[in-house]
Parts: structure tokens; C-alpha cells; sequence
């Protein structure tokens, strides 16, 4: 669950103008003290919620400009503006985030002003709002953190992972295919079992094939290691 922040997904009408009333589906007491508090994104046309996802994890995807890209009226409605260019009749994904500045003093008390109850509710609706956003912020981060040991693991993997091939004896370009999805680090030996190291330049044309030439005259016959 996340409080200040989720994904929504909208189509456009005949004219391409995407509208979404701005309801969080994890929190029925979503809302915001000012229109710039929120931050909207939107995904491109055809783009899957998981490209799109990872697409916002990655901070690939820039903010919409409120009045330039849309506009927010007080019933909570978005609307996209002309200037985006959306295709008509198509589904895009929305992902709205409430941001409330953490530097900002939303509600000036002042000594002798009359208390009023929007002042109160203000002032402790600033306090909620940041706490949701902090517990989101960390609930991300953890994930992140959470993350690491399987994306260790692939990495070590990948380190341990080998294989040995034979070398057409007599031929000084060999194009050698594989499966390992990287730039492997690559041995030349002579003879059919790894001996002596030999010379030779090693060109990776891209992560499935790893080209060697051997300079001069080429060994009679050599075993290339790929790790």
C-alpha cells in the first residue's frame, strides 16, 4: 500500500484529452493542500503498467507542467491540455504523487488572528501528508535495499558462470557464439586442454558473440575458456 502516491489508468476521448478524478484506490482519505503538490506522470501510448513502472523507478519519466500540460480543476479532475499530443481514444497509464514541501511553513499562525477550524485542519493534514510521503519514501527504499542480494547473486553468477570451446586449428578469425548475455572474459590456450595462455584479440561484436584473431600464424589447434 502506498498513501501519497499510485498508478491509475485512463483513456483519452475523440479529441485525445485524458481526464482522471484524483482518488487513491489505498487511501479513500487522499488529498492535498495545494494543486502543486501533486506530481503527475503518464506513460506512452501502447506502453505496458510494467514498462511504465519501471520506466518511473528508474526516474525516467518527467512531470507534467500544471497549466502547461494539464489542468487540475477544484472537483479534483484531471485534464490533459492540447499541447501533449495524445492519441485519441487510447489508454494510457497515469502515476500521481502527492509531494508536500517539507520546507514550507503552510500555516503562518500569527498572535491576536482569530483561530480558525481550516487553520487547525491545515496545519495537522501538513503533518499527516508528510508522514504518509516519508513512509512511502522508505517503503521504496526498502525495497531497493531488499533488492541487492538478488542482484548480487545474478552478478556472482554470472562471474562463476564458464564454458570451454575447440578452436578450428589453422583458421586465425573464429566468430564464437554464446548464450552468456555479457561480455565475457575470454583465455586462449593451446593445444585441446587449457595449457599455455596464447596471444589473441578478442572483439566482442555484441553479448551473444565474441570474435578472436589469432595475429600471425595461427596455432594448429587451441581451446578458447569464456567466463
Amino acid at each position: 500500500m502506498r498513501y501519497s502516491r499510485y498508478y491509475a489508468a485512463a483513456t483519452t476521448n475523440e479529441s485525445g484529452v485524458l481526464t482522471h478524478t484524483v482518488s487513491n484506490p489505498n487511501n479513500i482519505n487522499f488529498g492535498y493542500l495545494a494543486k502543486t503538490h501533486l506530481e503527475f506522470r503518464i506513460s506512452a501510448n501502447s506502453q505496458t503498467l510494467t514498462a511504465f513502472t519501471a520506466d518511473i523507478d528508474a526516474d525516467d519519466v518527467s512531470a507534467l507542467s500544471l497549466g502547461n500540460d494539464y489542468t487540475l480543476d477544484l472537483s479534483h479532475e484531471f485534464a490533459s491540455t492540447n499541447n501533449m499530443n495524445l492519441t485519441p481514444t487510447a489508454t494510457y497509464y497515469l502515476y500521481v504523487k502527492r509531494a508536500t514541501p517539507k520546507l514550507t511553513h503552510f500555516v503562518d499562525f500569527q498572535g491576536g488572528a482569530p483561530l480558525t477550524e481550516a487553520d487547525l485542519d491545515n496545519s495537522n493534514r501538513y503533518s499527516l501528508f508528510r508522514e504518509q510521503e516519508i513512509e512511502d519514501d522508505l517503503s521504496d527504499t526498502r525495497e531497493d535495499i531488499l533488492a541487492i542480494p538478488d542482484q548480487l547473486s545474478d552478478d556472482v553468477s554470472r562471474l562463476r558462470t564458464s564454458f570451454t570451446t575447440s578452436l578450428v586449428g589453422g583458421q586465425q578469425l573464429h566468430d564464437v557464439t554464446h548464450n552468456l548475455g555479457y561480455h565475457p572474459v575470454v583465455q586462449i590456450f593451446e593445444g585441446s586442454t587449457p595449457g599455455v595462455q596464447l596471444d589473441c584479440e578478442v572483439t566482442h561484436v555484441s553479448t551473444s558473440v565474441t570474435r578472436l584473431t589469432f595475429s600471425g600464424s595461427s596455432p594448429a589447434s587451441a581451446t578458447a575458456e569464456f567466463r
